[in-house]
């Protein structure tokens, strides 16, 4: 198997590593909070105020703000490097794989708890054996489904989206973010002049906005919003791309030293406490989830982080993006039903017990049948009292007639 080995692409690689680790321990260090692409994506579908949607969306604004700035002044490449791939990227996994790639990711990271951000950038350092265990199992089903798509193609009925329908969407795009930038920046004055807002409350608008610039500028200059070079990575055959293995160990590497030393203080800088999952239980989402996802991610190319980041460059991200979506959704449902399912079991359980109480006339047969039982214990201890002197004495005359024996 030869190696594409390029020394250029590895130093980009390892900056891209450190800008996604700087982001995640800003996060961390200001706020007490772990980045975790796939939750972010989730609380911003759901539009669930209780788990930190300002923050998530003035995050996501930063990282495809990031994109469409480097979209706009480059063209593909940064010293010498491409940073995009051109429309050709998806043309080779039809309508129904990118469906089916979406719908794995979003169930895999919606069972399993976590992504590529939450588990192996922010889960590892901090030794989490849960994310130790899923990191290795999404690697490994990652590696297995882009290897076998290569050397066995399926689902490769090609999604062909021509030079024109690329370019209209790329526009459309772009607009589309545009309005959603004004809107932030509407959003930010708002809290900005609301007397109900924190001074932390309108600092963190914008620390959450500039970490997700960091992350997202990570991402470009490391070669992760690259499908073909993602791909590249995770297919063990001729050509194999190892630069992307540095991404990873440069961002684990910074954050086992830089998580380690944040959480050994009391509170974050602006914050009252650590949002840090303490879930050590192996359980089998932890098993299952993680392997859903490494599949949806070897047949797409892109996890939750790339795939956003994409939004604003191929069509077929938005297909990705849209189903991981769904995923989550249709698990998010189907695992409250289950919960509430074991509840109303329990409850059942236990009124079925207090239904049928004790009649107090067995209730006294116990009684003498506990107080027949206990006179027969005496019984049966005074016997094992006088058993027991009789073998005292025994042993004792065996003990004087060994004493008179030669």
């Amino acid at each position: 198997m030869g190696v594409d080995w390029d020394g250029t692409a590895v130093g980009f690689a390892c900056l891209g590593g450190f800008l996604i680790a700087l982001s995640t321990i800003i996060n961390l260090y200001v706020m007490g909070r772990i980045t975790g692409m796939s939750g972010i994506l989730f609380t911003i579908s759901t539009w669930n105020k209780k788990e930190g949607l300002i923050w998530k969306i003035s995050f996501i604004t930063g990282l495809i703000g990031i994109i469409v700035c480097f979209r706009l002044g480059v063209d593909h490449k940064v010293s010498g490097q491409k940073i995009f791939d051109g429309e050709e990227a998806g043309d080779d996994l039809d309508v129904a794989g990118w469906i089916v790639g979406g719908l794995f990711v979003g169930f895999g990271t919606k069972f399993g708890n976590g992504c590529t951000s939450g588990h192996a950038v922010c889960g590892v350092p901090r030794f989490s054996p849960r994310s130790i265990i899923a990191t290795c199992i999404f690697l490994g089903f990652g590696i297995a489904t882009a290897t076998l798509r290569h050397y066995e193609p399926f689902l490769d009925d090609t999604l062909d989206v021509s030079s024109d329908a690329y370019d209209i969407y790329r526009l459309v795009s772009g607009w589309v973010y545009l309005a959603v930038f004004v809107g932030f920046l509407i959003l930010a004055i708002i809290t900005a002049l609301s007397k109900a807002t924190t001074k932390i409350g309108k600092f963190d608008l914008w620390v959450s906005c500039f970490a997700g610039a960091l992350f997202g500028l990570g991402l470009l200059l490391s070669g992760m919003c690259r499908r073909t070079k993602i791909l590249a990575f995770l297919t063990m055959a001729d050509g194999w791309d190892p630069s992307l293995i540095f991404v990873m160990a440069v961002a684990v590497s910074i954050n086992v030293v830089a998580f380690n030393l944040i959480l050994r203080q009391k509170k974050p800088l602006c914050s009252a406490k650590f949002g840090v999952p303490t879930n050590k239980q192996i359980d089998y989402g932890i098993i299952i989830g993680p392997a859903f996802f490494g599949m949806g991610w070897g047949l797409t190319g892109f996890c939750p982080g790339p795939a956003m980041a994409n939004l604003v460059l191929l069509p077929q991200a938005a297909l990705e993006v849209l189903f991981i979506i769904i995923g989550q959704l249709l698990t998010d449902f189907g695992l409250k039903r289950w919960k509430s399912f074991k509840e109303k079991q329990k409850k059942d359980n236990v009124s079925e017990k207090t239904s049928n109480p004790i009649s107090p006339g067995k209730i006294n047969d116990i009684k003498e049948g506990d107080k027949t039982s206990n006179v027969h214990d005496l019984e049966k201890f005074g016997n094992s009292q006088d058993l027991g002197k009789t073998d005292n004495n025994q042993d004792q005359g065996n003990s004087n007639i060994a004493q008179v024996s030669p």
